[in-house]
């Protein structure tokens, strides 16, 4: 889908993660600034290591990364993403708001194949048969080969089909990049807390200087 060799949020490339809410996928880092969210806004899902719907591979189909980029332009939401990260503060702005609301009912509507703000101009009979092929539910035999078009963005000519020995590689590197950033929040924790515990003993000090 166009957009999705890079991440939504800060261009990345290989992203591995994915909101069903809007259709879009980014990288890891990417992915704790839409879980701070809350589902309710983002419904995060890894790529590789959680289990997909049918429901949910429809919509990322129906979605993209370009895609949402484009509507929510288009409604007066500022989306640049030229720089190498997004900050916490930007993807809130992107996503809580009315017009992002109105684009996970409009994608939804997309995915089911009823009439939707998104594909006005599809009115091709190319268009027409894309809709209606959208409303079919995906076999369990194709199933990982559609899930890695979607995300890869893979054409035609270049379907991709990773061997055991590569997901396992695919799930451990995700596993690590999280410990790693799991271990950095955990130190930012105990210098805060250390800062604290320094103030408050300095405070305690002077007090009783004063006394």
């Amino acid at each position: 889908l166009p957009g999705n060799k890079t991440g939504a949020e800060c261009n990345q490339s290989n992203p591995q993660w994915a909101s069903v809410s809007f259709g879009t996928v980014f990288c890891l880092e990417c992915s704790g600034k839409h879980r701070g969210l809350g589902t309710h806004i983002s419904f995060v899902r890894s790529i590789a290591m959680d289990n997909w719907t049918p429901e949910q591979l429809q919509i990322m189909k129906a979605g993209g990364n370009q895609q949402c980029m484009d509507y929510l332009k288009s409604k007066g939401v500022a989306f640049n993403v030229s720089s190498n990260s997004s900050s916490r503060e930007d993807v809130r702005a992107r996503y809580d708001n009315e017009a992002a609301a109105d684009y996970k009912v409009q994608l939804k509507a997309k995915a089911n194949g009823q009439p939707n703000d998104i594909d006005v101009h599809t009115t091709s009979s190319t268009g027409r048969q894309q809709q209606r092929q959208r409303r079919g539910r995906y076999s369990s035999s194709n199933k990982r080969k559609q899930k890695q078009d979607l995300f890869q963005g893979a054409s035609a000519n270049e379907k991709l089909s990773l061997t055991p020995a590569q997901e396992a590689h695919q799930i451990t590197t995700s596993l690590l990049r999280t410990k790693h950033l799991m271990e950095q929040n955990l130190d930012r924790t105990q210098e805060t807390s250390s800062a604290l515990e320094s103030d408050a003993q300095a405070l305690k000090q002077a007090r009783e200087g004063q006394s």
